[in-house]
């Protein structure tokens, strides 16, 4: 009897570059965290400030300062023309600058520097650079506004309380140098807070909030910008503590980890005591608990989970080398390993996307082939399309790039990602000119190679079983 063939999707979780990563505490000891979780959002005490005051500070900082963007592009400029000029190469090289491209500068004639140096200019890398250093003064600025307003507010407050209490006794009425500096204080960790919360998160940004005694996080990320509207508390059958908090912002839940699941180099924001921060440089660590498989930067990696309790020994590590070579074959010098194995652990594999359909084959028999089935569906006759999709929901249906049998096609749904699939669809890369699919690809090992191969999945336990426990879409409450 002729085997059903059958369709398998293997989604692929985008994550946008721009992704901010942000600790975020729901309150001393956790105290709104069922109200943020049940509720859909997270929001800051009332600082005493509106938010369209707040708004018209940053419109007038902006303003003030309209002209920092030409002066620093006009800076950039004259640095490369002195740079060609003088031949000095150590500049054009930290301007990401090719060494044909300067060897090309360095044989202009003065005439032909000017219009050269306004198309490095040009490079979205320098713009991007130029961008960066305008946002940094501009967010420097904008701190300092923040700090003076919230210091002032403060100072004004404890003078109308200290004039309250002592109306009659006018040399007790002025503030001391331990009371300033206890608002100074203050008021700059409150204004921080503030400008964190309204200026600097964004819509798509990852936050983990810890529950009490850190015991575990929710991990969500923010869909909306901040807004100062009453929210719908639901009820759940049980009391909760809600906040009043009247500045807010929506949020979409993830998942849900236990203090173990956290990767080691998080370990240390268990006792951090700020209540916003900031932890972009732990991105990539923060990925690996988001999704097994996901595309980053323009790479694409694949998590593989080792359940085993036992020790792993040399031969081992070995055997799984080779397993991974056996069924990449030539391409498995395109393939990188981090490794965090402590039985259990975790293998992640990455690689440019040029390369990632021999990656993803990989993972997937590694993970699947010992039980010759993914996802209850026989490997035979699988096809396997894979699935790129946006981490927000609003990007849920912005595209998705599909190998089937190996040959590329791209559907586009939204035109955010129409030039990046489009780019995806023109590269002549490695997977397009194989033409194997994952059928044709277990066809191609051996007995002996299949066997290793099925072999150290059972000894190591690999799966693909994400870390943590996902919540539903249904939870997921519109505020």
């Amino acid at each position: 009897m002729k085997e059903k063939e059958y369709e398998q999707v293997v989604n692929i979780t985008k994550i946008n570059d721009d992704t901010q990563y942000w600790f975020f505490r729901a309150g001393t000891g956790a105290r709104y965290l069922t109200d943020f979780y049940i509720n859909n959002y997270i929001g800051i005490a009332n600082d005493g400030f509106t938010l369209k005051y707040l708004k018209k500070i940053k419109a007038e900082v902006i303003e003030n300062n309209k002209n920092i963007k030409e002066n620093i592009y006009n800076k950039q400029k004259e640095m490369l023309k002195n740079a060609i000029i003088e031949k000095n190469k150590k500049v054009l090289i930290k301007h990401d600058i090719s060494d044909k491209e300067i060897e090309f500068l360095l044989e202009l004639n003065d005439s032909e520097i000017d219009s050269e140096v306004n198309k490095i200019l040009q490079n979205k890398k320098i713009k991007n650079k130029i961008q960066v250093q305008y946002q940094e003064l501009i967010n420097l600025e904008l701190e300092q506004k923040y700090k003076s307003i919230f210091f002032n507010k403060m100072k004004k407050i404890k003078e109308d309380d200290k004039k309250l209490i002592y109306k009659d006794e006018k040399e007790k009425q002025s503030l001391t140098d331990e009371e300033m500096t206890s608002i100074k204080r203050s008021s700059s960790i409150q204004a921080v807070k503030s400008l964190d919360f309204i200026n600097n998160m964004k819509v798509g940004d990852i936050l983990l909030i810890p529950e009490k005694r850190t015991n575990g996080f929710h991990i969500g990320y923010i869909d909306s910008d901040i807004f100062e509207d009453t929210i719908e508390h639901r009820e759940i059958g049980s009391e909760y503590i809600t906040s009043d908090f009247n500045k807010k912002r929506k949020i979409h839940w993830i998942k849900r980890i236990d203090l173990k699941d956290l990767p080691d180099k998080l370990y240390w924001i268990k006792t951090a005591h700020k209540a916003i921060f900031n932890i972009d440089e732990n991105a990539k660590s923060i990925n690996t608990i988001i999704s097994n498989l996901y595309l980053y930067k323009g790479e694409i990696h694949s998590i593989l989970n080792i359940k085993t309790n036992d020790s792993i020994t040399s031969d081992e590590w070995l055997e799984f080398q080779q397993a991974i070579k056996s069924i990449t074959k030539e391409d498995n010098k395109y393939i990188n390993q981090k490794q965090k194995v402590q039985s259990p652990g975790i293998i992640e594999l990455f690689t440019n996307w040029n390369y990632s359909l021999p990656l993803i084959t990989s993972s997937i028999i590694l993970t699947s082939l010992v039980a010759g089935k993914i996802n209850g569906i026989k490997i035979g006759k699988a096809k396997f399309n894979v699935k790129l999709t946006g981490l927000l929901r609003k990007e849920g249906l912005l595209g998705h790039v599909i190998y089937k049998e190996n040959r590329l096609k791209t559907q586009i749904k939204n035109t955010k990602l129409e030039n990046e699939l489009e780019s995806i669809k023109n590269k002549k890369g490695n997977q397009e000119e194989k033409n194997i699919t994952v059928e044709d690809k277990i066809k191609t090992l051996s007995k002996n190679e299949k066997d290793s191969v099925e072999n150290i999945s059972h000894k190591m336990n690999i799966t693909s079983d994400g870390i943590g426990n996902k919540y539903s879409e249904k939870n997921q409450k519109d505020n």
